[in-house]
This record gives structure tokens, C-alpha cells and sequence, in this order.
């Protein structure tokens, strides 16, 4: 299932993931947000779609993750780990 979590520990490495479900890639940069909720802020990081950072919690659909020394949120969406088709942490 899309967006199902995983069962595990955090803190762990994930993949930052722009491709839509076609699989053509639509967000070559995804910024990651000081605040889940409140997006009018400006982004902490901008993480280029293939890159490596690390998954620190996921609540839901927001995940709070580390890119480039910053720490901030993005949704389940950008999370190479957490869509269809891709691999799964064991």
C-alpha cells in the first residue's frame, strides 16, 4: 500500500524521491519545510530527487528528515522507500 510505513527504527537513511506515479521525474529538487504545516516559510533545504538523507520519525504523512545539515519535514510522497514498486527497508 502507498505511503504504508515501514516497521522499524529511526533514525534511518532514506532516498528523496521527485517522480510521479508514471515514473517521469516532475520534482528535480524537494525542498524540505521548517514547519509541516506552515509552508509560507522559506525551505531549510532544497534535496536534488536521487539524493541520499536520513528519515528521523514519520507521524502520519509528514516525515521529519535531514537534508545538507538541516533538519525539516516533507510528505511520505517524497520518500523513495515509502511508494509502490520501490524498495522496502528490512
Amino acid at each position: 500500500m502507498a505511503g504504508k510505513p515501514d516497521e522499524g527504527t529511526y533514525p534511518r537513511e532514506m532516498t528523496f524521491c521527485g517522480k510521479d506515479m508514471k515514473g517521469d521525474v516532475v520534482v528535480p529538487f524537494v525542498n524540505v519545510w521548517p514547519d509541516y504545516g506552515d509552508r509560507t516559510k522559506s525551505p531549510v533545504a532544497a534535496a536534488r530527487h536521487g539524493t541520499k538523507g536520513t528519515l528521523l520519525a514519520r507521524e502520519g504523512g509528514r516525515c521529519k528528515v535531514e537534508a545538507d545539515g538541516e533538519t525539516g519535514f516533507v510528505s511520505w510522497y517524497f520518500v523513495e522507500e515509502f511508494k509502490d514498486g520501490s524498495k522496502r527497508w528490512t
